[in-house]
């Protein structure tokens, strides 16, 4: 079970530019959206990860529309509110690209254990990792029981595949990044 602390709760939209800073494993819980200035928050559904996000992404939060949803900030953070949310457009398109994360991580769920690791390893590398010389750097925000516990594996399982592909050079690993080396057959693996 992931640690966080709780913050406010209100289903009232917010005003317009309002500042928040969240600390690390903090949940949010307000009502629009908003725009993330820095650190990294992730979107989860009954303590199962669907997304993440970082500076310069819009995420949005409506209980109304779907609940049972968790902010927790995975690094110190900054957002402001946006007005996003308020125009119907903007926000059927946040709504539409949050159903084709939580969509994709449900497809993840039919696959081989190590394929379901693997799909999570890739998901996290497009949506928070900076690709460079043919390798994808992802900050290191998980545990490796959360990971474990994201794709249904134990730890020891994890530990087990993580030592095969350290040996295989897959992926490296530092304490503040994964490295998943030859992005290119990281992308060709899964692609649909």
């Amino acid at each position: 079970m992931m640690k966080m602390k709780k913050t406010l709760m209100t289903n009232k939209p917010l005003a317009k530019q309002e500042y928040y800073q969240i600390n690390k494993n903090q949940a949010f819980f307000h009502k629009g959206s908003f725009y993330i200035l820095s650190g990294i928050i992730v979107c989860l559904y009954k303590e199962q990860f669907i997304a993440a996000y970082q500076a310069g992404d819009t995420f949005f939060m409506d209980e109304d529309i779907i609940p049972n949803l968790t902010f927790v900030a995975k690094r110190d953070t900054h957002l402001i509110a946006s007005e996003a949310y308020m125009i119907e457009e903007k926000r059927n398109q946040l709504i539409h690209q949050f159903f084709n994360q939580l969509s994709s991580r449900l497809v993840n769920y039919s696959y081989r254990t190590e394929e379901r690791i693997t799909a999570l390893f890739f998901t996290l590398g497009c949506q928070i990792g900076e690709v460079k010389n043919n390798s994808c750097t992802i900050p290191s925000i998980f545990t490796q029981k959360e990971l474990a516990s994201f794709t249904n594996v134990t730890r020891e399982y994890y530990n087990a595949l993580y030592k095969k592909w350290k040996d295989e050079a897959v992926i490296t690993y530092s304490k503040k990044n994964w490295i998943l080396n030859n992005w290119t057959s990281w992308v060709a693996r899964h692609q649909m």
